[in-house]
Parts: structure tokens; C-alpha cells; sequence
């Protein structure tokens, strides 16, 4: 069984592959019959659901347009990256700057 304390189920409006509506659905009834039978102890897990632009493919996309001093600061705020990734990230990096 799924359990989590927040869970944001996120739809683009131009994916023909979405079933973000069934998903939410079934997470959301999870949570309500959770808590009819008393399993959910304190405040209810939050089920939220997102309506963004975009396709199927927009999660994979990157913003190519980003100022170059942006890119630094997201950089930095991702430190804790996995040697594998962290040689390619740093390349990338320094050919974008």
C-alpha cells in the first residue's frame, strides 16, 4: 500500500497519455477510506492535484533559455549529486557558461 504525508499528482494539458484524473482519484479515496477505518493518525495526507501547461514530455525538457547566472545558482543548490552524475553535470556547466 502507498503512504506518503503529501502527494502532488501533476497533468499537463496537451498529454494524450494522461491518467492523472484516475490517479488522483484512487489516492485521494485511499486517504478518505484510510481515515473512515481510523489508519490515518493526526492531520490527513494531502492530495493535491496540478493542472500545467505543457505535453507529456515537458518533465524531461530542460529550460535551454536559462540566464547563465541562474544556471550556476541551480547548480549549487544541487551539491549532493552522485559522482556518476556530478563529472557530465560539470562539463555541461562549463559549456554553457
Amino acid at each position: 500500500s502507498f503512504r506518503a504525508e503529501d502527494v502532488l499528482v501533476v497533468q499537463f494539458d496537451d498529454d494524450q497519455l494522461d491518467e492523472s484524473d484516475e490517479l488522483y482519484s484512487v489516492l485521494r479515496d485511499s486517504v478518505a477510506r484510510r481515515q473512515a477505518e481510523g489508519e490515518v493518525e493526526g492531520a490527513a495526507p494531502a492530495v493535491r492535484l496540478a493542472r500545467l501547461g505543457g505535453t507529456h514530455v515537458t518533465p524531461l525538457t530542460q529550460d535551454i533559455f536559462l540566464p547563465a547566472e541562474k544556471v550556476s545558482e541551480y547548480a549549487s543548490a544541487a551539491a549532493n549529486v552522485s559522482p556518476v552524475i556530478e563529472a557530465p553535470r560539470r562539463s555541461f556547466l562549463r559549456d554553457v557558461d
